[in-house]
């Protein structure tokens, strides 16, 4: 399917992804114990995860200008290897509360731009025929790293303290920058499949059967921003508190249960690629919207380790539509401009990562956990609709798979 330069370059990516998402992995299921530390409050433990998407809200506008030429996403690679190192360090080493918001958003600025910069190499590799799948795996090792590097970190903050925890985050995103300078030498790397960024050539047609963009560029931003909501607000910050404070678990327990939900979702990535691939990248976006709504209102309802266990597992299945807005910017194939459009689309995200842990951690502390979760529902709500209208006016069941090529 790939050329070999393409397989070669695929490969380093996602064996440094694997090794870079140490840095994000730790940070859930430690959450309690670095806000006991250091005596924080909801609302001071949602900044500190928020800081992430403060940072990158910051960042990728201009990321996304730099990167108008692919020749330029290996370097950026690099450079988000370098300040998710730093960041890790940094709020390993934290020593009050600003400490652990600078550590937190370089970590936010270094995954900005790996995230950017690997997107745009991915759609580079292959025929659009394939870049769901491909993307999909993409994300999937990430995921994946998610589930191991979780595990391992509620086991060391468990059993030598949180901050041996980072250490090994730390030597993680080392080793990912030494692998991806290793497997992917030439920094300037050509266009690898001639057609990736042709500009002029329409992809509205394989999306949901609709050919308005302003229609699409509206289903995109808001699906962006509701993930933002749901990654960063739930299952980064109210799951992992709840399980904390309210049913007493340990780190090595909520950062098990965590694992189950990454890995639940990484066994239904890649289907759901091949699925939207084959027929409509949209077709999984109302299923996938509804199981999310009703795992958050599901959550303040349970009362034990299996209960807390199964929901947020099963929360983690609406978030196979993690990619349909990257996969529907490639779709437009926009040409140097399409660097810029996903950053404003991760942009749009960035502002969910930023405000709903922080709204989230106010909200709990003010009207408890399940006001919290009523709120969430409320804002999914709207993309829910927006995205069920779209299915009975588009029928995407109905779209032609995507072209072999």
């Amino acid at each position: 399917m790939l050329p070999r330069d393409g397989r070669r370059i695929l490969t380093a990516l996602l064996v440094m992804k694997f090794f870079q998402n140490a840095a994000l992995a730790v940070v859930p299921p430690l959450l309690v114990r670095v806000s006991d530390s250091f005596g924080l409050s909801p609302t001071q433990a949602g900044g500190v995860i928020g800081a992430f998407g403060i940072s990158r809200l910051v960042v990728i506008l201009p990321l996304g200008l730099y990167l108008s030429q692919i020749s330029r996403a290996s370097g950026m690679v690099l450079g988000g290897v370098g300040f998710s190192f730093a960041g890790t360090v940094l709020y390993g080493a934290a020593q009050g509360y600003p400490w652990l918001l600078l550590g937190r958003a370089f970590m936010g600025i270094g995954n900005g731009m790996t995230y950017l910069a690997g997107l745009q190499l991915i759609f580079s590799l292959g025929p659009r025929s394939h870049v769901a799948r491909l993307v999909n795996i993409w994300e999937a090792v990430g995921v994946g790293s998610l589930v191991v590097h979780t595990v391992a970190g509620g086991i060391i903050g468990d059993r030598w303290g949180w901050r041996a925890a980072f250490v090994w985050a730390a030597t993680s995103v080392l080793i990912s920058g030494i692998v991806f300078l290793l497997g992917c030498p030439a920094l300037k790397t050509p266009k690898l499949w001639e057609g990736s960024f042709d500009a002029g050539v329409d992809g509205t047609a394989q999306v949901s059967g609709s050919t308005s963009r302003g229609t699409l560029y509206i289903l995109i931003l808001m699906t962006a921003f509701t993930l933002g909501v749901c990654w960063t607000g739930v299952l980064t910050t109210l799951i992992p508190l709840y399980g904390g404070k309210i049913l007493g678990l340990r780190p090595s327990q909520i950062g098990g249960a965590l694992s189950a939900a990454y890995l639940l979702d990484v066994l239904l990535l890649f289907p759901a690629g091949r699925v939207m691939d084959q027929h409509a990248r949209t077709i999984l976006l109302v299923p996938s919207l509804g199981i999310l709504m009703v795992g958050g209102l599901l959550l303040p309802h349970t009362s034990s380790f299996w209960s807390y266990l199964a929901v947020a597992a099963f929360f983690a299945t609406g978030l196979a539509i993690w990619n349909v807005p990257s996969i529907l910017v490639a779709d437009l194939r926009l040409g140097p401009r399409q660097g810029f459009l996903l950053s404003i689309v991760r942009f749009v995200g960035d502002v969910a990562n930023a405000l709903a842990p922080v709204a989230l951690g106010f909200l709990i502390e003010r009207a408890g956990y399940r006001v919290a979760a009523w709120a969430f529902a409320l804002l999914l709500s709207g993309n829910l609709f927006i995205a069920a209208s779209d299915l009975v006016r588009r029928r995407p069941w109905l779209a032609f798979p995507a072209p072999r090529v």
